[in-house]
Parts: C-alpha cells; structure tokens; sequence
C-alpha cells in the first residue's frame, strides 16, 4: 500500500486540461471576495464543492462526446 504523503497526488486531481481551465474559471469568478486567485485544482475543488465539480464534468464530457460523434 502506498502511503498519502504531501507530495503525493490522489486520482480524482489528474483531470483533463479543459476541465482544470473551467474549474479554474469558475472558482475564480465564485470567489470575487477572496483577497488571492485561486490558482490549483485542489483549491478550485474545496472552493466549490463535489456536486459544481461533478456536474461540470458530466457536462465538457457530454459535448465532447456529442461533438465526437
């Protein structure tokens, strides 16, 4: 078994680039009041909460796959 240590990086942070830029934007847009950017993916996931995450997720991967097709 592997250990968690802070250089390790779990799973669910490894995402395609289309869907960090887009956290990335609307973590940033949702947090106007924050005094920094929010500049990483796990920042941008602890900002805005599993179901925002998921559902855009669900949504660049159903246009990607319309736009495949």
């Amino acid at each position: 078994m592997g250990r968690c240590g802070g250089k390790s990086r779990p799973s669910a942070l490894r995402a395609p680039t289309g869907l960090v830029m887009r956290l990335l934007r609307t973590a940033n847009a949702a947090s106007s009041g924050l005094r920094s950017e929010v500049t990483s993916l796990r920042q941008a996931i602890a900002l805005l909460g599993p179901r925002p995450v998921a559902g855009l997720s669900e949504s660049l991967s159903i246009a990607r796959s319309l736009t495949l097709s």
